[in-house]
């Protein structure tokens, strides 16, 4: 939902009901966005209606705020004050007139209020196939997002140390399957590893991307696991030529 806009001044406790709308709690925020003159606060105080539903999610019908804008500064008169007082001669026994100031404008405040608006589960007619336990589970995965862990095999098998990363948080994944691929991409990025060109004759069978086993002997292992990066092409006057360049896990 568009964000509501409340534009205040003085002080006072005042309320929103989310335009009679169900909001999802998770998602309300509540600032003060605006200050004019001498401003002001404003703070959240409590949600209104709280509620779990059926799909566990945390809704309210309304927030109370309270509010308190700076006063405005009085206006002061010009005077008249005798000379003496501001360093004149006395003996001339005169005043001098002192100017007065306008009253200052008291301070106001605009606060933004966002939301989400709360979609119940639909009536097991409109399910389309779905039972409506299924419906709520797929909408806790797409509120909460997925969460999928990918274990290091290699790491495991060689008994290494696992590398330590923090979550991945991507909000464009749609599936545990494309999560566990980014996963496996991340933690094969994230591991030490040999790495370098290797000259071979240009094949378009071979793709970046691709794993395959390398020949070389590394401490007596052989057949390790490489992923090829990228395919560098070069061209002399004479000649051309392929190189491939792997990172090698070990």
């Amino acid at each position: 939902m568009p964000p509501v806009v409340i534009p205040l001044s003085g002080s006072g406790d005042g309320s929103f009901d989310f335009n009679n709308q169900i909001a999802i709690k998770s998602s309300v925020k509540f600032r003060v966005s605006d200050r004019k003159g001498g401003g002001g606060n404003a703070s959240f105080v409590n949600f209104l209606g709280e509620k779990t539903e059926d799909d566990d999610t945390v809704t309210v019908t309304g927030l109370n705020y309270s509010w308190q804008c700076a006063s405005g500064t009085p206006a002061i008169p010009d005077t008249w004050v005798p000379a003496s007082q501001m360093g004149g001669n006395p003996y001339y026994n005169y005043t001098v007139m002192v100017p007065g100031s306008p009253a200052g404008p008291g301070g106001t405040i605009e606060i933004t209020i966002n939301w989400e608006v709360y979609s119940p589960p639909p009536e097991k007619t409109q399910l389309d196939g779905q039972t409506q336990e299924e419906w709520i589970a797929k909408k806790i995965a797409i509120d909460k997002g997925l969460w999928v862990r990918v274990v290091d095999d290699n790491a495991q098998t060689l008994g290494t140390l696992k590398n330590k990363m923090d979550d991945i948080i991507d909000t464009l994944v749609s599936t545990e399957g494309d999560a566990e691929r980014i996963l496996k991409d991340k933690i094969w990025e994230s591991v030490k590893k040999y790495e370098g060109y290797f000259s071979y004759p240009f094949c378009p069978l071979i793709i970046p991307g691709d794993f395959f086993l390398t020949s070389y002997d590394r401490g007596n292992k052989i057949d390790w696991k490489c992923r090829l990066r990228k395919i560098v092409f070069g061209r002399q006057a004479q000649s051309e030529s392929c190189q491939y360049h792997i990172k090698e896990k070990y």
